[in-house]
């Protein structure tokens, strides 16, 4: 999308950050108040500063009861596809139990569309990503969330941090936008995470869809952007804080976005994926947080190549990563190891690492 991206230096006042959304912590090290970051201009720390031995450490979850969590296919649309809040077709992430088998060799391959490439609809990319991640509901942030029982925080943070510039968002660039005669095609550009704030305000214990969309605009708002298809706003929802239809099994998280055809704006619901357990691709490589990167990279990659649900998607309204959200495994982000699915190569015809 051929959309400037915003830039400014962290100048605003903590107050005025406290007045809008209550008492807001930064991490650890990270700048006072959560001030928004401009990259390369002031890095956020990594959170190797925070959780010196996050990688390392086994978290006692035991005692969190994984709530009963039934896949459905989702009616309207197709697998793939909700309506949201507004009347629009947001893309979801389905359950473990609703998703079909990837192509990749060695597995079940039942959906005769799922080989078939991504096709191009006239929409927008985002050629130059930037994330902006959203705690809602997480309790009291200090050294960790009081309301992060699986200790999510690190890992949702880490990709949004290090994705930026990762092998795994690689197959991404040979998309593209067309304006005329003019392709413009996704990049993968280094330190993409443009802002991370924490709101210690009360949550919903169930947002509705415009509640959730209301706290993307709060916080863009705050950072005093526009409307800008190359940003996407992550919204991560705290240990109980269930959005509408994630507890009856329609989703693990989706991306969607507001405004108008002309001027839209991507954000992602993200629930507290973790406490849901295999439903949501938890243990499918190593952890009890797996699903948390797995999810994630799956909606990022998604909102990436088709953030107005009118770019990249194949003849069924698969997006690169619904035909391959079956196969896990860790990979390489900088030097931080996190599982995640594939995303869909048109130039291999597969899924890609």
């Amino acid at each position: 999308m051929a959309i400037p991206i915003f830039q400014r230096s962290v100048s605003a006042a903590a107050t005025s950050l406290t007045k809008t959304f209550g008492a807001v912590l930064a991490l650890g090290a990270l700048p006072a108040a959560a001030l928004a970051q401009t990259v390369p201009a002031t890095p956020l720390n990594s959170f190797t500063q925070v959780y010196p031995t996050y990688r390392q450490e086994v978290r006692q979850v035991a005692f969190v009861p994984q709530r009963t969590f039934t896949a459905r296919e989702v009616p309207v649309g197709g697998l793939n596809q909700i309506i949201d809040f507004d009347g629009s077709v947001a893309h979801i992430m389905p359950t473990r139990g609703g998703a079909q088998p990837a192509v990749m060799p060695g597995y079940p391959f039942n959906n005769p569309y799922n080989g078939k490439p991504l096709l191009y609809h006239g929409g927008s990319i985002q050629h130059s990503p930037k994330q902006v991640l959203i705690l809602w509901g997480f309790g009291t942030c200090k050294n960790t969330c009081s309301n992060d029982p699986y200790g999510t925080v690190p890992y949702l943070y880490t990709l949004l941090k290090e994705g930026g510039g990762a092998p795994y968002f690689n197959s991404t660039t040979q998309y593209y936008e067309k304006v005329g005669k003019s392709l413009t095609y996704v990049t993968n550009p280094a330190n993409t995470l443009y802002s991370y704030i924490i709101d210690n305000n009360p949550a919903p214990a169930h947002p509705t869809g415009s509640q959730v969309a209301k706290q993307a605009q709060a916080v863009q708002a705050y950072l005093k952007l526009s409307n800008n298809r190359n940003f996407n706003y992550v919204v991560a929802l705290g240990y109980h804080h269930d959005p509408s239809g994630f507890s009856s099994g329609q989703y693990c998280a989706y991306h969607t976005n507001y405004g108008t055809t002309a001027s839209y704006q991507p954000y992602t619901v993200f629930p507290y994926v973790a406490e849901v357990g295999k439903a949501c691709y938890a243990d499918t490589v190593d952890g009890a947080d797996d699903g948390v990167t797995i999810t994630l990279g799956h909606e990022v990659g998604e909102a990436i190549t088709d953030p107005g649900a009118s770019a990249w998607f194949d003849v069924q309204g698969y997006e690169n990563g619904d035909k391959c959200n079956y196969v896990f495994q860790n990979d390489n982000f900088h030097g931080y190891s996190l599982a995640v699915q594939p995303l869909w190569s048109n130039a291999i015809s597969n899924c890609s690492f």
